[in-house]
């Protein structure tokens, strides 16, 4: 594939400003920044089907000149104040993504506006809770059963998803949040014995392995101090009766309720934002809309939080609690080297072109185009069949000159 050969021109510095190209070029431009100097990229998107667009792309850029790996960074997928929880796979993958951001070299992590305004769980908080498990060492089975609740698990009888275990005897499973499959832990009294992957669908055990990282499995801890705290920023943040609220009471018996990841800053005494999680070695790219994304969603999160603030049995958080304000996300910006993506590309409407079978040349409005204008061209097929139809339309009504076709 042909280099746009426009990486050279853009040298990094505090804020450079960059030429929004049409289609997928935007995608391509970036990928050769990334081949040239490869180094961890925050990439700002306004919206989750731009984001998922834009993995797509740099995959297929990059797939055989990059070594780092792409990551979607998942948004909750609620809007602001819903009475539900993500699913628990966004809520693992956040979690994973999030314990390896700060120690990584040269991946590339894309997020949405209204995930990058979210306030987090504070970054030594994670760090705290990850827990290292070996073969041969000592296994307190209350201990760490209680430790599991704390991190957000959910024993079960047996072990489907993120974030589950199960203790039968002297076999333990667990789903991590960090794990694309569960692990069995088999003791022999109160020591590892062995550790093994296994199969959810046939709870089958597959590969032996030597240890296993425990990642949390929620936002928030549920341990008993972090429970107390809650209370107590709860009726710092609401006065009144508490005992009337059934989200009070549910976290006060240890247990969660749908939609209590916006109640998350009550478990801390500070909350962190996805900037203290990335270092200062971080590039990142958005679009010149940023702004105006910014504001928008800052609107529409204070509409809702005037839609649902009258309630007094269930009260919710002020948007400052839970988001940071606009004028928070510019001032953390500008300590990354940052590229704007500005859309000065004005793109020329085409005149017919279509293929017509009534003209004794039917592709002689594209040949006419291009003789014209002395653009090259790009053609492509939905598949073989129309490839095929294609190069024999070129061949017939092209004597004379060589044609090209893509495998």
């Amino acid at each position: 594939m042909q280099s746009l050969g426009l990486a050279h021109k853009y040298p990094r510095s505090l804020e450079t400003f960059v030429e929004k190209l049409p289609g997928c070029g935007t995608a391509l431009l970036i990928s050769e920044f990334l081949t040239a100097e490869p180094r961890p990229t925050l990439i700002i998107c306004a919206s989750i089907q731009e984001a998922n667009q834009l993995s797509d792309e740099l995959t297929f850029f990059l797939k055989k000149s990059f070594s780092g790996q792409i990551h979607l960074f998942p948004d909750w997928e609620t809007l602001p104040y819903d009475a539900f929880s993500p699913h628990e796979d966004i809520t693992a993958n956040r979690i994973k993504l999030l314990a390896t951001m700060a120690k990584n070299q040269q991946d590339i992590y894309i997020v949405t506006v209204a995930t990058l305004m979210q306030r987090l769980a504070p970054k030594q908080s994670l760090e705290a809770d990850i827990f290292l498990l070996k073969v041969g060492d000592i296994f307190e089975l209350e201990l760490t059963r209680t430790r599991l609740v704390a991190l957000g698990y959910q024993c079960v009888s047996e072990v489907q998803r993120h974030g589950e275990f199960s203790i039968r005897g002297a076999i333990v499973d667990i789903f991590p949040s960090n794990s694309t499959a569960p692990y069995r832990i088999d003791l022999f009294d109160n020591e590892v014995d062995s550790i093994r992957t296994f199969s959810t669908e046939d709870q089958r055990s597959i590969d032996k392995i030597t240890h296993v990282e425990l990642l949390p499995a929620k936002e928030f801890p549920m341990d008993g101090k972090s429970i107390a705290l809650f209370a107590e920023q709860w009726q710092e943040q609401f006065p009144g009766n508490a005992s009337s609220c059934p989200f009070y009471q549910i976290v006060s018996s240890g247990k969660i309720f749908g939609g209590i990841e916006y109640y998350i800053p009550l478990f801390f005494k500070t909350m962190s934002s996805l900037f203290d999680y990335i270092s200062e070695q971080f590039s990142i790219i958005y679009s010149d809309t940023l702004n105006e994304t910014i504001e928008q969603q800052w609107k529409e999160i204070k509409e809702r939080y005037a839609q649902k603030s009258h309630d007094i049995i269930q009260p919710i958080l002020n948007p400052d609690k839970l988001w940071l304000r606009p004028e928070e996300i510019f001032g953390k910006l500008k300590k990354y080297s940052r590229y704007r993506l500005n859309k000065t590309t004005q793109l020329i409407s085409l005149d017919n072109i279509a293929v017509d079978y009534k003209l004794a040349s039917p592709i002689q409005p594209l040949l006419n185009y291009q003789t014209s204008n002395q653009h090259r061209l790009l053609l492509c097929a939905e598949s073989s069949g129309r490839k095929e139809i294609i190069k024999a339309l070129f061949s017939k009504n092209r004597k004379g000159e060589k044609s090209f076709a893509l495998p």
